[in-house]
């Protein structure tokens, strides 16, 4: 959505994505929120970056994908 992401720096969400596609902030503080948010405004370098290799990655979760994996995992278990 050419958009940047700020997202809570938990395992599960690190899983999914670096700090090379998302802003980062530690969970349950407001100002770290603040601060990267004020960031992703005011550092449009950074954002386009950012949203560059979010849009790279984001082609690894599509629903096609997906169905393309799943149907090789259905294959595996009767081959």
């Amino acid at each position: 959505m050419s958009r940047p992401i700020i997202a809570s720096k938990t395992p599960a969400i690190q899983d999914i994505v670096s700090d090379k596609e998302v802003i980062f902030y530690e969970p349950d503080d407001p100002i770290d929120l603040a601060q990267k948010m004020t960031l992703a405004v005011n550092n449009s370098d950074l954002v386009e970056r950012k949203i560059e290799a979010s849009a790279i990655r984001a082609k690894d979760f599509t629903w096609q994908k997906r169905a393309k994996d799943i149907l090789e995992f259905i294959k595996k278990i009767y081959d």
